[in-house]
């Protein structure tokens, strides 16, 4: 469990927007959970809604984070790698 999330069990935690009012918003999965669903579909070829489903997760963020998996290998370049995502994250702070 990755303690800075939180509890895999949590459904909402508050956040800050920029506005600085509070509201819900879903706790993130954790990282093995996702690299788990993403390996899952990899390896065994079943659709990403099944997949989803026995793991309790999302279909859509599956399918996000499917896609993710494929810009970082290289195999789809409609999106920035997270390498790419984390440096101009970095950018704009700066």
């Amino acid at each position: 469990m990755d303690h800075a999330r939180g509890p895999a069990r949590c459904r909402f935690r508050r956040v800050d927007n920029h506005d600085r009012s509070l509201t819900t918003r879903p706790c993130k999965y954790p990282d093995e959970l996702r690299e788990r669903a993403v390996r899952e579909v990899r390896t065994t070829g079943r659709p990403i809604a099944h997949v989803a489903k026995d793991l309790g997760i999302h279909k859509e963020a599956l399918r996000g984070w499917m896609r993710q998996a494929e810009a970082d290998a290289g195999e789809r370049d409609d999106r920035l790698t997270t390498a790419e995502l984390e440096e101009l994250k970095q950018l704009r702070k700066e």
